[in-house]
């Protein structure tokens, strides 16, 4: 059976809050197409419902991530644990609460996410350096490296979600040639369209210099396309991606069919990368670890088993 305070008891309720969000996720899928097939009417379920209950969801996990790792097997005691973790709990309270000293306007939400996700990356970091210190030399095993990359990607996603919800700027505005827009300390200067012919439409190119601190950053040209099969009119969205932030300008439609004057959205997305970062890690982490040669070992045991079985019966 599980003790109370055990690696058993903590990989159950993981698995069991993982199931909850897959059911989460079935049920926001599932309910409006229900409701529309009944015809009791439309609704839309969208991130006020996923955001919601995934980010209390999340809150289990990440406390118990890093107690996880460091607690044995069958049984254990969190007089043992507990004092392993100090350091970890030290550094993502001083991580999330640097964080909203230097961005007041995230917010203390945002701020604890950040903390819960250093908590997971400081944790396992830790962890490691344990292990090191143990045997000496910085060879891991598979299944260690594994999951560390896993929970590290966990912690990157986190703060990644966290910034980007809290600090992203989004503007719609109508601009005509030579009209700015600053937000974030960068500065989009709209030098008007031009009509440009592609393989199979024509569009509509704006262009947008940036720049920060009176340096140009990047020039985007977001397209208004009319695709001559079809008649189709399409945004294509400009980029500018980086590491800690993505820049993103589309036009809408032309305002006046006298003057030059454009809806335009402007977008500022920190931390948006760390998001896919994270998912990636997280992805590898899982491929590293289903290569571990116990996992096929059982397999071919399994197998040996089930002919020897057959064998004994014919």
């Amino acid at each position: 059976g599980f003790a109370g305070f055990s690696r058993e008891t903590l990989l159950l309720l993981n698995n069991l809050v993982f199931t909850i969000m897959a059911a989460m996720v079935l049920t926001g899928t599932l309910y409006p197409l229900l409701i529309d097939a009944l015809g009791a009417g439309k609704i839309s379920v969208g991130p006020p419902y996923f955001g919601f209950l995934f980010a209390w969801l999340l809150v289990p996990i990440v406390i118990a991530i890093p107690i996880g790792i460091y607690v044995r097997w069958q049984e254990d005691s969190a007089q043992r644990v507990l004092p392993k973790l100090m350091w970890p709990l030290l550094i993502a309270l001083i991580v999330g609460a640097g964080s909203w000293l230097l961005e007041p306007s995230m917010g203390w939400l945002a701020a604890i996410g950040i903390a819960g996700g250093t908590w997971v990356i400081a944790g396992s970091l830790f962890y490691v350096g344990t292990i090191v210190t143990r045997k000496g030399r910085p060879n891991l095993p598979a299944s260690v490296l594994a999951m560390t990359l896993a929970h590290l990607g966990l912690g990157v996603f986190i703060i990644g979600v966290s910034l980007t919800g809290a600090i992203s700027t989004e503007k719609h505005l109508r601009m005509t040639a030579g009209d700015q827009y600053s937000t974030a300390g960068y500065s989009f200067e709209f030098n008007g369209t031009q009509r440009v012919k592609g393989p199979n439409y024509t569009a509509e190119e704006g262009e947008f210099i940036v720049t920060k601190d009176g340096q140009e950053i990047t020039r985007l040209y977001p397209q208004k396309r009319s695709y001559a099969q079809g008649g189709n009119t399409m945004t294509e969205a400009a980029l500018d991606p980086g590491f800690l932030r993505d820049l993103y300008v589309s036009l809408g439609e032309p305002l006046d069919q006298n003057s030059s004057a454009w809806a335009v959205r402007i977008y500022h997305k920190p931390f948006i990368r760390w998001i896919w970062l994270g998912s990636i890690m997280m992805t590898m982490g899982g491929l590293l670890a289903a290569t571990n040669k116990r996992y096929r070992r059982k397999i071919r045991v399994s197998k040996a088993q089930a002919n020897a079985a057959q064998g004994a019966k014919a």
